[in-house]
């Protein structure tokens, strides 16, 4: 990982003294913290040394066992926001550079890591009912990761529904639905006018979305996961703004999850490019099995966060947990079954 950190430095410093830095494109807040370190330089320093920002806070953690670094990054106020280039709430990237070795054990590791940190980020929102949007175009491999990580999700909200079986589901799992809203080109309309119009008619307390990124560096392709409380505005990494999803257009809590599968090329050309080549983007040539392996992975960290061991209950004017100790089968003498779609 330190000689990764140290050839992105090195390049960072030859698009600096070439003047390129401002064409690099990126998803990624560690990749824009590091551009700030690069570019914004106090008396005295020099390039690569840490360089604090006015309004940002950044908190490292490393798993050395298994190699998989976690980077949390607080912008706290506007201040913050202008130097980051990203509205303010927290950022938490995971970073598994071993991930694609396909190593089981390591991908159980992840999901894991997905989990605990997803909880952390939706700690103290309320989460009766989620919404899962899975952004992006199911056609397009590396456009796919919101797709196909919907297919995998646990879906529970019809079972809510059903007096039969609706009291043993409760127990267990949290109230989830779920859709793929396709992209513009297919609908004629934009995500957000469809997501709001989900979210007006079913209430959900959170919309947790899930989309491809795009990143600076090529050692991040697959390997990296970013979730934020900020929500998303589909396809500002390729250049492709659509209306954002956050709270303020949702009247609700957005989580964004995405994963880098393109880099920029302009970012990997050492010389001036054509202009046709600046809108070009790079993905992987294993990018069919990486992208349906890392979607399982982000699957798997947000169906455990559906399935929980309290049932949430209302004390005093707030939520808290009631631990439960009986089982699906003992609530309603009856076996219930929860499988994933697709």
């Amino acid at each position: 990982m330190e000689q990764v950190g140290k050839a992105v430095q090195e390049e960072k410093n030859v698009l600096q003294k070439e003047g390129r830095m401002q064409n690099w494109r990126s998803d990624l807040i560690i990749e824009a913290s590091a551009l700030e370190a690069g570019t914004v330089l106090q008396k005295d320093q020099v390039p690569g040394s840490p360089v604090e920002i006015s309004g940002v806070a950044v908190k490292e953690t490393w798993n050395q066992e298994r190699s998989i670094k976690v980077t949390v990054v607080q912008v706290r106020n506007e201040e913050g926001a202008r130097a980051m280039g990203r509205p303010a709430g927290t950022y938490i990237t995971i970073e598994i550079p071993d991930l694609l070795s396909e190593e089981e054990s390591l991908k159980e590791t992840a999901e894991q890591e997905v989990k605990k940190q997803l909880s952390e980020l939706i700690k103290g929102k309320k989460t009766g009912h989620i919404l899962v949007v899975g952004l992006g175009n199911r056609e397009v491999t590396a456009d796919a990761v919101g797709p196909l990580t919907v297919d995998q999700l646990l879906v529970t909200r019809h079972l809510f529904q059903e007096p039969a079986v609706g009291a043993a589901v409760k127990k267990k799992y949290r109230k989830v639905s779920a859709i793929v809203p396709g992209v513009m080109a297919q609908t004629g309309m934009e995500t957000m006018e469809l997501i709001r119009g989900i979210v007006e008619e079913t209430e959900p307390d959170m919309v947790v979305v899930v989309d491809a990124l795009a990143a600076r560096s090529p050692k991040r392709l697959n390997t990296t996961i970013q979730m934020t409380d900020t929500g998303i505005s589909p396809g500002a990494g390729v250049g492709n703004n659509r209306k954002e999803l956050n709270e303020k257009s949702l009247g609700c809590p957005v989580i964004a999850i995405g994963v880098p599968t393109v880099l920029d090329a302009v970012t990997i050309a050492r010389e001036e490019v054509a202009e046709e080549v600046k809108h070009l983007f790079v993905m992987p040539r294993n990018i069919d099995s990486s992208v349906e392996y890392v979607s399982e992975l982000v699957a798997g960290g947000i169906n455990g966060i559906i399935r929980v061991e309290e049932q949430q209950a209302e004390c005093e004017g707030r939520s808290c947990f009631e631990q439960t100790e009986k089982t699906e089968q003992e609530a309603s003498g009856k076996d219930v079954c929860v499988t994933s779609k697709g």
